[in-house]
Parts: structure tokens; C-alpha cells; sequence
């Protein structure tokens, strides 16, 4: 039986590199790593090491709160923007961040 991520691994890459660059041109500043996998039903993104300067800043000055608001408002952008360009029409979507 063969893998489910190597037979969409093209696509994998594709939503991947998608995705990197929603982040970047939302926040200024692309992840280190981001990656995209199929697990039965679900695509599972990854991303890591995108922290902005500003909220370096915000976060060395125990803003803490400031920072959820800022990222959580930036990300509903991305992932309606991330949906939307790859329509995903007529499915459910959960987000964890």
C-alpha cells in the first residue's frame, strides 16, 4: 500500500510553498520551516521559527497579551486567504494555533 503523503507529495509541497509565502507577505517575514502533511482526513501544517522583530520587542517588554492579538488577527488572514486560494469549498476547517 503505498503512503498517502508520497502520493500527494507534490501537492504537499505546493500547499506548503503556499503557505510560506501567505506568512510571509501577511507578517512581514516568512517561517523557517513550514510544512504540510496528510494525516487520513486532515492537512496538518507545521511552522516554525517566524517570531517578527516587533514582536520580539513586545514580548521582551512582558506584552504577551498584545502579541496573541496581533498573531491571532494576522492569522485569521492567512488561513482565510490560505482556504480560500486552494477552495476547500464545502468542507469543515478547525484551526489550533
Amino acid at each position: 500500500m503505498k503512503n498517502t503523503n508520497s502520493y500527494y507529495q507534490e501537492d504537499l509541497l505546493l500547499l506548503s510553498s503556499t503557505l510560506s509565502k501567505i506568512l510571509k507577505r501577511r507578517f512581514g517575514k516568512g517561517p523557517e520551516i513550514c510544512s504540510v502533511t496528510l494525516h487520513s482526513n486532515r492537512i496538518i501544517a507545521f511552522i516554525r521559527k517566524y517570531i517578527t522583530p516587533a514582536e520580539e520587542v513586545l514580548l521582551k517588554n512582558d506584552n504577551v497579551n498584545l502579541v496573541y492579538k496581533f498573531r491571532s488577527a494576522v492569522m485569521e488572514d492567512v488561513v482565510d486567504e490560505f482556504i480560500g486560494g486552494e477552495r476547500f469549498s464545502g468542507n469543515e476547517f478547525r484551526f489550533l494555533f
